[in-house]
C-alpha cells in the first residue's frame, strides 16, 4: 500500500529553490520558445499551439479531484496517496480516448491527423503523470517541483537543438523534444520521491473517492476563476470588432508572468506547511518573502515597461499604461492568493467525509474569489459596451480591465483578509514591507537618472544589453538598500552564504 511518510517542510529552502528554478525556467523557455517559432512554418507552428491547447485542456480536469487528494496526503491520511494514484490511472484510461476522438474531429478541419492524434496523446500522458506528481510532491517537499522544472527546461532546450535544429525533424522534432522531456520529468520527480523515502504503498480507500467527486464545485470555481482573467481577451474582441484591442492586452499581460512567478512559489510551500501544521509566524514568513521578489521585480517592469513593450513591437510602445496597471493588479491579486491559500489550507472539515463544507472557509473563500472576478469581467465589459469613447479608443478600451482587475484585487484582499484573520492572527511584517518599498523607490530613481525609460529596442543585441547593464546596477542598489534597512534579509542572506559554504566544505 501507498503512504505518504512525515517530512518537514523547509518553508524558506523551498521559497528560494523554486523562484531561483523559476527564473532559470523563464530564460531557458524564451530560448525554447524562439528555436521552434524559427524552425517550424507558421502552419506547423499553427498546429504545435492547437496540440498544446487540446492536451492543457484535457489535463484540467485531474484538478477536480486532484486539489482534495493533495489536502489528504499533505496530512499524512491513510490511503489518500494510493487512491489517488489509482484515481489518476483511471481518469487517463478514461479520457485519453475522449481526447483522440476531439483530436480526430479537430483534423479534420486543419488536417495534420498524425500531430493531433498520435503524438498529442503521447505528449498528453506523461503530461497528466507530471501534473500529478507535481501537485503530489508540491505538498510532500515544495522544492522538488523546482528541481523538477529546471531539469526539464534544460532537457528541453538540449533535446530542441538536437530534434529540431541539428536533426531538421521540423514539428515532430518540436513534439518529440516535449514527450521526452516531460517523460523524463516524471521519472526524475519519481525517482527524487522515492529516494527521499517521501512515499510508500497503502491502501486504496473507496470513501476517499466518493467524497473527493462529491466536492468538485470547489476546485471546479478554482478553475474557473483562473480563466476569468483570461477570458477579457476574447470579449473585448466581440465587443469592439477588432483584434487590436486584445493584442493590447496581450502585449500588457506579459508583465504578469514574472510577477505571479514569484507569488506561485510563495503560495505553494506555504500551502504545504499550513495544511500540515499551522502557525501565523509561517504566514508573516512568506509575505516576507512575497515582498523580497515582488519588490525590484515590479519596479523593474515598471520602468521599463517601455523598452519591454518595444522589444516585442515597437508599436506596443503606446500601451505603456495598461502594462503598468496591469502590473499593479497581479501584484494585488497575488497578495490576495496569499491570504486565500492562509484561509482555506488552514481548515480541516474537508477530512470528515460526509460534512457539509458550505459553511466553511473552504468553500466561502473560493466564493469570494470567483464571483468579486466575475463582477469585475462583466463591469469592465459593460463599461466598454456602453461608453462609446471606449468602443472607439482601443488604448482605453484595453486599459478598462487591468483598472477593474486592480480594483477587484483590492476589494478581495480586504475580504479574504478577515477569513485569513479566522484561522491565524496574522501579523504583517510592516517592517520589511517597508523596506522593500524604500529599497524599490530606490532602485527606480537608478533607472530615472540611467534613463532606462526612453531606451527603445531596435536592435536586440545592441540594446539588450544595455538594458541588462541598467538592471544589474538596478538590482545592486536594491540589495546593498534592503542590506542597510533590513535585519531580516541580513539574516536571510547570511544564513544562505553559511548553508553555501558548508556545502562547498563537505564537497571537497
Amino acid at each position: 500500500m501507498m503512504k505518504t511518510l512525515e517530512h518537514r517542510i523547509r518553508l524558506r529552502y523551498s521559497a528560494l529553490v523554486n523562484y531561483i528554478a523559476s527564473l532559470y525556467r523563464l530564460m531557458l523557455s524564451v530560448v525554447f520558445v524562439v528555436i521552434v517559432a524559427r524552425k517550424l512554418s507558421i502552419v506547423e507552428f499553427g498546429i504545435w499551439s492547437i496540440v498544446f491547447s487540446l492536451v492543457s485542456f484535457f489535463v484540467i480536469p485531474m484538478n477536480m479531484w486532484l486539489f482534495w487528494a493533495c489536502r489528504f496526503i499533505a496530512r499524512n491520511v491513510k490511503g489518500a496517496l494510493a487512491t489517488s494514484f489509482i484515481t489518476a490511472l483511471v481518469f487517463i484510461l478514461i479520457i485519453s480516448p475522449v481526447y483522440v476522438f476531439m483530436a480526430w474531429f479537430t483534423s479534420l478541419s486543419i488536417n495534420g491527423f498524425a500531430y493531433l492524434v498520435v503524438y498529442g496523446l503521447a505528449l498528453l500522458v506523461p503530461s497528466m503523470f507530471l501534473n500529478y506528481f507535481n501537485a503530489i510532491g508540491g505538498v510532500l517537499a515544495p522544492e522538488l517541483t523546482g528541481y523538477t522544472s529546471a531539469f526539464i527546461s534544460t532537457t528541453r532546450v538540449i533535446m530542441a537543438y538536437i530534434f529540431v535544429v541539428y536533426l531538421r525533424l521540423g514539428l515532430i522534432g518540436a513534439l518529440l523534444t516535449v514527450i521526452i522531456a516531460r517523460l523524463l520529468g516524471v521519472i526524475f520527480l519519481v525517482s527524487l520521491l522515492i529516494s527521499k523515502r517521501l512515499i510508500k504503498w497503502d491502501g486504496f480507500n473507496k470513501k476517499l473517492v466518493v467524497s473527493w467527486v462529491k466536492r468538485f464545485y470547489v476546485p471546479l470555481m478554482n478553475v474557473l476563476t483562473s480563466q476569468l482573467r483570461n477570458f477579457d481577451r476574447v470579449i473585448i474582441a466581440l465587443i469592439t470588432g477588432s483584434s487590436i484591442p486584445s493584442a493590447y492586452l496581450n502585449a500588457s499581460y506579459t508583465a504578469r508572468t514574472p510577477l505571479s512567478e514569484g507569488g506561485k512559489v510563495v503560495t505553494l510551500s506555504l500551502r504545504a506547511r499550513l495544511l500540515r501544521s499551522p502557525r501565523e509566524e509561517d504566514v508573516s514568513e512568506m509575505i516576507r518573502f512575497f515582498c523580497l521578489f515582488t519588490g525590484f521585480t515590479a519596479v523593474t517592469l515598471i520602468a521599463l515597461s517601455r523598452p519591454i513593450l518595444s522589444l516585442l513591437n515597437p508599436e506596443y510602445i503606446d500601451v505603456y499604461p495598461i502594462f503598468i496597471i496591469a502590473a499593479l493588479a497581479e501584484i494585488v491579486y497575488n497578495m490576495a492568493r496569499i491570504l486565500i491559500v492562509t484561509s482555506v489550507a488552514t481548515d480541516k472539515h474537508d477530512l470528515e467525509l460526509n460534512f457539509n463544507l458550505l459553511s466553511t472557509r473552504i468553500v466561502k473563500t473560493p466564493i469570494v474569489n470567483f464571483v468579486c472576478n466575475l463582477m469585475g469581467l462583466i463591469i469592465a465589459s459593460v463599461l466598454i459596451s456602453m461608453l462609446q469613447v471606449l468602443r472607439e479608443n482601443y488604448i482605453l478600451a484595453a486599459l478598462t480591465y487591468p483598472m477593474v482587475w486592480f480594483i477587484i484585487s483590492v476589494i478581495i484582499t480586504l475580504i479574504v483578509y478577515t477569513h485569513a484573520r479566522e484561522a491565524l492572527h496574522i501579523r504583517m511584517p510592516w517592517r520589511e514591507i517597508h523596506s522593500v518599498v524604500i529599497s524599490s523607490l530606490s532602485s527606480m530613481l537608478v533607472y530615472i537618472a540611467l534613463g532606462s525609460w526612453n531606451i527603445v529596442v531596435a536592435s536586440f543585441w545592441r540594446d539588450a544589453p544595455r538594458l541588462l547593464c541598467h538592471i544589474l546596477i538596478s538590482l545592486i542598489m536594491y540589495v546593498v538598500i534592503m542590506l542597510v534597512l533590513s535585519g531580516w534579509f541580513r539574516w536571510l542572506i547570511s544564513t544562505i552564504v553559511k548553508e553555501l559554504l558548508r556545502k562547498v566544505r563537505n564537497i571537497i
